[in-house]
C-alpha cells in the first residue's frame, strides 16, 4: 500500500460514493473538505481516505472524514487506516501541530486508532454544525 495526496478532482467522485455507500444520508462534504487529505491506494486504487483540518495559532489539527472502500475486508482497511493515520500525522507534525483528534464513527476503527497511540477523550458526545452562511 501506498499514500498520496487527495486531488480533488479525481478522488473526490470515488469518495462521495464510499461515504454514501456506508450511509446514505451522508451529506454530499465537496465545499468542506479540507485540501490537505491523503488517499491509501492498494493494488485496486484507492482504498482509504481521510483529511487533516488545521485550527490557526494553537497547534491542534482534526483527523476527519476518514472513509473505506465498500466491500474491503476489514483486515485490509486495518491496514490501510495504519498508513492514513502516518501519513497525515507526518503531515501535520511537519506544519507544527502538536495535538491530533479523530472523529470516528465505527468502533474498529476506535481500536485501531487506540493502537497508533490515540485515547479517547469522550464518550456519549453529539458532534453538531451549523452552516454559517
Amino acid at each position: 500500500m501506498e499514500v498520496r495526496p487527495y486531488d480533488h478532482e479525481t478522488d473526490y467522485p470515488i469518495l462521495r460514493g464510499w461515504w454514501r455507500a456506508w450511509n446514505p444520508e451522508d451529506a454530499d462534504p465537496a465545499h468542506t473538505l479540507s485540501p490537505f487529505g491523503g488517499v491509501v491506494e492498494d493494488d485496486e486504487g484507492p482504498i482509504m481516505a481521510g483529511f487533516v483540518y488545521m485550527s490557526v495559532g494553537c497547534g491542534v489539527c482534526f483527523f476527519d472524514r476518514m472513509v473505506g472502500r465498500p466491500g474491503c475486508l476489514p483486515v485490509d482497511l486495518r491496514d490501510a487506516a495504519q498508513f492514513l493515520i502516518e501519513y497525515l500525522q507526518i503531515f501535520a507534525v511537519g506544519n507544527d501541530y502538536k495535538l491530533a483528534y479523530a472523529r470516528i464513527e465505527r468502533d474498529g476503527m476506535v481500536r485501531e486508532l487506540e493502537k497508533l497511540g490515540f485515547c479517547t477523550i469522550g464518550k456519549g458526545i453529539t458532534i453538531m454544525g451549523k452552516l454559517i452562511e
